[in-house]
Parts: C-alpha cells; sequence; structure tokens
C-alpha cells in the first residue's frame, strides 16, 4: 500500500529514467484517485520523452538522433563534430533499409 498526502493527491515515484534509441524514457508510479492529475503527469512525461528526440543530450541546444554502429544519441551539430563523436552520423530513414 502506498501512502497519500493530506490533499488526497497520491503518490509519485520515479521508477527509472533512461535513453533508448537516442530519446529519453521516464517510467514512474503515481497511485492517485484523481484521474486528472495522473493524466496531467502522464502528459508532461509524454512531451518530456517527444522533446527530447530534439534536444542533445550534451548540451541541451537543439539536436538530431544519431548513430555510431548500434548507439544512438541525439547530439547537437557542434557536439558531433568533436572528436570522441567522429563516428555518429545522423540518423535517417533510410538506414532503416
Amino acid at each position: 500500500k502506498y501512502p497519500h498526502d493530506e490533499d488526497g493527491i497520491g503518490f509519485f515515484r520515479v521508477e527509472q529514467i533512461k535513453e533508448k534509441m537516442g530519446t529519453l524514457r521516464l517510467y514512474f508510479s503515481f497511485h492517485t484517485k484523481d484521474k486528472k492529475a495522473f493524466e496531467a503527469v502522464q502528459d508532461i512525461v509524454d512531451k518530456t520523452e517527444l522533446d527530447s528526440h530534439d534536444i542533445c543530450e550534451v548540451t541541451g541546444k537543439p539536436g538530431k538522433i544519431c548513430v555510431a554502429g548500434n548507439w544512438f544519441k541525439t547530439l547537437s551539430e557542434e557536439v558531433r563534430q568533436h572528436p570522441d563523436y567522429k563516428d555518429y552520423v545522423v540518423f535517417t530513414k533510410d538506414m532503416l533499409r
């Protein structure tokens, strides 16, 4: 059983934060009877995950999903030019074939 606060909003816990295929993934528990509160949190998480497709994971500047072998990262052009990321190329749909 999870505790509820005095306002009845519920119990929120981040279970995991990770990167998958160059984008953010956030897994959480939110035990509440307030359906609107749960949907609001889910909307924020969904938007954040979607936004991470376009945000460099190194600088926070605009970026693109890049790939090197089987490794994916979202990188800005500036970071991609750095020697540490020289093997990364911008991912395109053509690469799926």
